[in-house]
């Protein structure tokens, strides 16, 4: 009998206490704690299906990748054999036939020396690649006239390639840049548009200064990219399905481009072209110069501002296999 009239005391406030048996407080605890429990076990399950699916999704990004980068050394292997073959065939050839009409040993060193310089681009955008990962790239900014960076490598690719590039640079481009970064952007989508533009079709390049900065637009008349790959191009070893039936690639080129776009503060982004044909975008602001020698050029030395455009623009614009 005195088990089942003892009580719990429990004090309510307000020096009010409230007696509950003690069978109805066990039972109370026991509900609260069920309570306790189903809710804890919620959250339990919630918290390891957020784990789960985070880790589901980061597995899915390692498969992909890694099979991205073996796409990328079985593209790697093509494009190095490729101008390897070229390179030591024409050698031997122009090393055994000491017979050779002047013309055709000219077309073959001319050979020779554009097979080099497409060797030469891989390895430098893998080289870029490797210092932008480990952080090792950074800028080196100087006041220049982009536009003459523009022309120059457009040339460049013009005589090397024998393709034909509409150039409209309106005037000079007066920027504070990194003069060697800007023209491997410039490189980078101007290769990327040879890939793709038929042959006997113009590859279309413009520069014009926009918002304190430089515009460039480098336009082909290749399949185009559809709108939902358009971002992904951008990313290393990303190509884009038509791209990949249409020509080959390392899938760097652009992710090169995207990656020194940042690190001037700019973009880099793809539009559909009027040819049907893509038409790949490129905003770089001119970076603040600590010592005010922009805006010292722009308000007072017209003549200073010439002469740092003339010697960072010859600095810059060597030819690829001279820097």
């Amino acid at each position: 009998m005195l088990a089942s009239t003892a009580a719990l005391q429990l004090a309510l406030g307000d020096g009010a206490w409230w007696s509950v048996a003690i069978p109805a407080a066990l039972s109370l605890l026991a509900g609260a704690g069920a309570m306790l429990s189903e809710r804890a076990r919620r959250d339990v399950a919630r918290t390891c299906g957020a784990e789960l699916a985070l880790e589901r999704e980061q597995v899915r990004s390692l498969v992909e990748r890694d099979g991205l980068k073996d796409e990328f050394l079985a593209a790697v292997n093509h494009e190095l054999r490729t101008p390897l073959t070229s390179i030591l065939g024409f050698a031997i050839t122009l090393l055994d036939r000491h017979d050779l009409p002047g013309e055709q040993r000219e077309q073959m060193l001319r050979t020779l020396v554009e097979e080099a310089e497409h060797l030469e681009e891989i390895l430098s955008n893998m080289l870029d690649l490797d210092r932008l990962s480990h952080g090792k790239e950074v800028l080196r900014p100087q006041l220049v006239d982009a536009g003459e960076i523009v022309r120059r490598t457009a040339a460049q690719l013009e005589r090397r390639t024998q393709r034909a590039v509409q150039v409209a640079v309106p005037g000079p481009i007066p920027v504070r840049v990194d003069p060697a970064k800007v023209e491997r952007i410039v490189q980078n989508l101007l290769a990327n548009a040879a890939k793709y533009t038929p042959a006997g079709s113009p590859i279309i390049v413009a520069a014009w200064s926009e918002d304190g900065g430089m515009m460039l637009n480098v336009e082909d008349s290749g399949p185009g990219i559809p709108e939902d790959e358009r971002a992904a191009v951008f990313e290393p070893f990303r190509r884009g399905r038509d791209a990949q039936r249409a020509a080959t690639g390392t899938g760097l080129g652009l992710s090169i481009v995207d990656r020194f776009c940042q690190l001037h503060g700019g973009r880099a982004w793809v539009e559909e072209a009027p040819t049907g044909g893509c038409s790949f975008r490129v905003h770089l602001p001119s970076v603040p110069d600590p010592a005010g020698l922009a805006s010292a050029a722009v308000s007072g030395a017209p003549e200073l501002l010439e002469g740092r455009l003339h010697e960072c623009t010859d600095r810059a614009a060597r030819p690829l296999h001279a820097m």
